[in-house]
């Protein structure tokens, strides 16, 4: 059975079978390729008088075309979004707040545990500086907020889900399918 000219369809192998072009964006004749041009046009690019382009999805995952039930945008075909990665600024993050607690009370070890509150620093004879008290020991209170400074080292997030690779082509001969 021919597939519809314009089928988009991933392969498991790395060539286009007879028939077929991978989606790789490229440009194509109008003159040469008038059936597939007459079902998706400029969509994916070119000029219009000369040239139109192929879907180009090295690198991109498919999404289907609508309205995402209680989201807020449409998506149309040949619309392409997204990135690989994005580095969030500091006015993209939330609100939000880091209670810290510390005590008045005299330090009594260096080495963190659970229990265990920022407390008056003491040094225990020229060796490790001891900055935890118990949480139950002294007034507690909260950090001063102007001793907590931005955090983030403004590196790219990853945005990416898992991914397998396929080979993305477009039928280019077959059957013309007729709208119903």
């Amino acid at each position: 059975m021919d597939a519809y000219i314009g089928t988009v369809q991933s392969f498991a192998f790395q060539f286009a079978p007879r028939g077929w072009m991978k989606c790789q964006g490229q440009r194509l004749s109008i003159a040469q390729q008038t059936a597939l041009f007459s079902l998706i046009g400029t969509t994916y690019g070119g000029d219009g008088n000369t040239t139109f382009g192929l879907p180009h999805l090295a690198g991109r995952t498919i999404l289907g075309e609508g309205h995402i039930q209680g989201g807020s945008g449409v998506y149309s075909v040949g619309e392409e979004a997204g990135m690989e990665q994005v580095t969030l600024q500091d006015v993209q993050m939330p609100r939000h707040t880091h209670g810290l607690v510390t005590t008045d009370a005299p330090a009594e070890t260096a080495t963190p545990a659970p229990g265990l509150l920022l407390a008056r620093a003491s040094d225990s004879g020229g060796n490790d500086v001891n900055i935890y008290a118990p949480r139950d020991k002294g007034n507690r209170g909260p950090l001063a907020p102007d001793s907590i400074g931005l955090s983030g080292m403004s590196q790219p997030l990853s945005l990416m889900q898992p991914y397998m690779v396929m080979n993305y082509c477009i039928c280019l001969s077959g059957n013309f399918p007729s709208r119903n």
